[in-house]
């Protein structure tokens, strides 16, 4: 432990000891005065083979330092019993401290269990590629609940990666799309392949050109043919926008489904419309169509007076 401690620059040391070796931490606070050493034993009745309470320990330990850098600190699991280095282990994953150390040496030939002094070597591990693929995990969880920004905030930091920036490129494209945002989502350029597991869900070359569409400026009213293209494209957002509402009934978020089913039905009334060189913004009152409507409008109407 001295020779981990002694390689490194650290602000501040914390041991872990069990209650049978706490006079050994006392020791090594002794001998390392120079360094702020902090000591955080098991708690009463906790024994150095429960891994479970153990990790109970260590990870409340790691929170109450005050949010560590997870890039620079690191934990050593040399010494304890192994259910106190895999306990430490699963602690530091779970607050994302990816520097794993641990001491090796030479065994004595008569006494294997046993390193020959003067023959430690610290070795250090670095677990970044064990976390990038539990974030991975999570985040493909995310992913296929339709929570595309959180799939991609949860990446984000991590990167520097190839293969998880090709994953958030992914997932921005599909957040843009479900948010309507069809121009920024016509914009991702997704590139490298991502990783196998996350392949069925990349967008296919069909669905890049169904975006593509959606992303193009509205017709405009001097357009020819202005009428039969606005009824087109109001027909792809109808179908788009389905889709998205049916999204947000998976998702439980009902009143944003009822607000599409509305824009759906409005726009199923406009493509008719406009089918029949009808734009709903700008009817004509000399149309003889509006003009039919407006005779049956009056008709219905009933006025009453009181006094």
């Amino acid at each position: 432990i001295s020779k981990s401690i002694a390689t490194g620059h650290w602000r501040r040391v914390v041991l872990l000891p069990s209650r049978h070796t706490l006079p050994y931490a006392r020791e090594l606070k002794r001998r390392h005065a120079q360094h702020d050493v902090h000591i955080r034993p098991l708690p009463d009745g906790v024994s150095e083979n429960d891994a479970d309470a153990c990790y109970d320990h260590f990870q409340a330990v790691i929170a109450d330092l005050g949010a560590p850098s997870p890039e620079t600190s690191t934990v050593d699991i040399t010494r304890g019993t192994k259910a106190m280095s895999a306990a430490l282990l699963l602690a530091a994953f779970r607050h994302r401290i990816a520097n794993v150390r641990y001491v090796e040496g030479d065994r004595d030939p008569a006494n294997p269990g046993v390193i020959v002094p003067g023959s430690e070597r610290v070795r250090d591990v670095h677990a970044d590629v064990a976390l990038n693929h539990r974030a991975l995990d999570d985040a493909r969880l995310l992913f296929q609940r339709g929570s595309f920004a959180a799939a991609s905030a949860l990446l984000r930091p991590l990167a520097h990666a190839p293969a998880i920036q090709a994953v958030v490129r992914m997932a921005d494209f599909y957040c843009a799309w479900d948010r309507l945002d069809y121009k920024s989502a016509d914009e991702v350029h997704l590139g490298q392949e991502v990783p196998a597991a996350w392949k069925p869900d990349a967008p296919s070359e069909e669905v890049r050109q169904w975006v593509h569409q959606l992303a193009q400026p509205f017709p405009e009213p001097s357009d020819p043919n202005y009428h039969s293209r606005m009824a087109k494209r109001l027909r792809l957002l109808m179908v788009d926008l389905l889709a998205n509402g049916e999204r947000r009934v998976h998702q439980r978020q009902f009143e944003d489904a009822l607000l599409r089913a509305y824009r759906v039905l409005e726009m199923l009334g406009q493509a008719r419309l406009f089918d029949r060189g009808l734009d709903s913004a700008r009817l004509s009152p000399n149309h003889e169509a509006v003009r039919r409507l407006q005779n049956d409008l009056n008709k219905n109407c009933l006025l009453y007076t009181s006094d």
